[in-house]
């Protein structure tokens, strides 16, 4: 037996076995690798989608935030002019006679001295002058004011927290 019956015997189909193991590896290689890429480009794709939609809730909840403060610092300003309004009234009137403070600052008199003893400092019936009058409702006014931001502000964060 020569050289040339024994390749042809065995090296033949071992060449033939060798391709065909070849083939199948590379076919299945090539399908694996479009099954993975298929599957990652899919996974892929629901991922951006995700995000996509949670990008679109928290847009709409930022929209929604904006409205609530704009809203609130609508009523705010809204509020703050009306008591600005409601002290320019209660000044006008203070100054016209047309309202009083309640008497609350009686002094006590001391038998034996005279009434005007404390001089005439423009104390009315309240034991107040004109411009502690005015201080007052002007202090009351920015106390006002003062309440006006802060329930603003805690209408903000209950609003925030409404939509956690």
């Amino acid at each position: 037996m020569g050289m040339m019956p024994l390749l042809l015997r065995y090296g033949l189909p071992a060449a033939a076995g060798a391709a065909l193991v070849a083939g199948i590896w590379f076919h299945g290689h090539a399908a694996g690798k479009d099954s993975v890429q298929v599957k990652w480009d899919a996974d892929k794709a629901e991922r951006i989608a995700a995000q996509i939609a949670t990008e679109k809730r928290h847009r709409a909840r930022e929209a929604e935030l904006h409205a609530n403060v704009q809203t609130i610092s609508d009523q705010l300003s809204a509020a703050q002019r009306a008591s600005l309004q409601e002290l320019d009234t209660t000044l006008v009137d203070l100054r016209s006679d047309n309202l009083r403070l309640r008497e609350r600052f009686r002094t006590c008199r001391v038998s034996g001295t005279p009434e005007t003893a404390s001089g005439d400092d423009g104390a009315g019936d309240t034991g107040l002058s004109e411009a502690d009058q005015e201080f007052l409702l002007r202090i009351g006014a920015d106390a006002d004011r003062v309440v006006n931001k802060l329930t603003a502000c805690q209408g903000y964060v209950m609003g925030v927290q409404d939509g956690q």
